[in-house]
């Protein structure tokens, strides 16, 4: 849909839609926001945490910084030069922000800020969140949802691979490897990967000859199904990829169905309130 809409825009010049990616960490939605910015515009788009975004006057202060809006003057009305703003993690940002916004993307696509008039009508939208509920359903209704679901494990091993190619010297590593990292994971697309490049490289890494430390291919080859294996399981992480404090967690659901946050702390060995998340 994202790659139709592209082509769309670019063969009849008209405007690309504002959209709204919604999906769990890890699958993709900066990566997907950049790509459309430089197959729109051939740059990066300007990028916003919606946790750090409490004031409308941080959008205009990084329009100004990337040269989309004049640094000097400008005049009662300004219009903001071509391009994409991607929002991450939008349903963090203020409620001031999100009111704010609700004019930039609605037609005329006008705001003000300190009496100046922002013209927005040359500038896309693209945010992104894991809470869609959380945003007003005034600003949600304005913009195209596009719905990411999690990989599925034999997707997620892929990436594995993929990934796992860059970090080896291209070394592919086996099928049943990749699902293994992947499953352990919990298919978790960030942690398979930080898990792959952190842990598990070091890990084998510290297992071969000394004589063989420097042979580009030996590190990729000495990863293997029964090595992984053992790897996890020494981490008590298990073939669903669930660690120690995961299974206390869920023998306490199974006990006692619910309970109060102290209870479940004590039981989970949870010392530190900060901690607990």
């Amino acid at each position: 849909q994202l790659v139709n809409d592209v082509d769309f825009c670019l063969a009849t010049e008209e405007r690309f839609s504002d959209k709204l990616l919604v999906g769990p960490a890890g699958v993709g939605k900066s990566s997907l926001a950049r790509a459309i910015s430089q197959k729109l515009l051939g740059e990066n788009d300007i990028f916003f945490n919606g946790v750090d975004l409490r004031e409308p006057k941080q959008l205009v202060d990084k329009l100004t910084e990337n040269q989309k809006i004049p640094a000097k003057g400008g005049g009662s009305r300004i219009r903001v030069g071509k391009s994409l703003i991607f929002i991450d993690e939008v349903h963090a940002i203020s409620r001031t922000v999100q009111t704010w916004l609700l004019n930039a993307i609605e037609d005329p696509r006008i705001t003000t800020l300190n009496g100046v008039e922002y013209d927005f009508s040359e500038v896309v939208f693209i945010t992104a969140t894991t809470d869609r509920g959380r945003l007003l359903e005034t600003l949600r209704s304005r913009l195209i949802l596009i719905e990411l679901r999690p990989y599925t494990l034999e997707e997620l091993a892929s990436i594995v691979c993929v990934h796992g190619q860059g970090y080896l010297n291209g070394h592919v590593l086996p099928r049943d490897v990749c699902l293994e990292i992947a499953a352990r994971c919990r298919c978790s697309p960030r942690e398979a990967v930080r898990c792959l490049r952190h842990e598990i490289r070091q890990d084998f890494f510290a297992r071969l000859p000394d004589k063989r430390k420097k042979e580009p291919a030996a590190l990729g080859e000495t990863i293997t199904l029964q090595g992984l294996r053992e790897f996890f399981d020494t981490r008590n992480v298990d073939s669903n990829g669930i660690d120690e404090r995961g299974r206390r967690y869920l023998e306490f659901l199974h006990r006692h169905d619910h309970g109060s946050e102290e209870r479940l702390k004590k039981f989970l060995q949870i010392a530190d309130k900060d901690d607990f998340t």
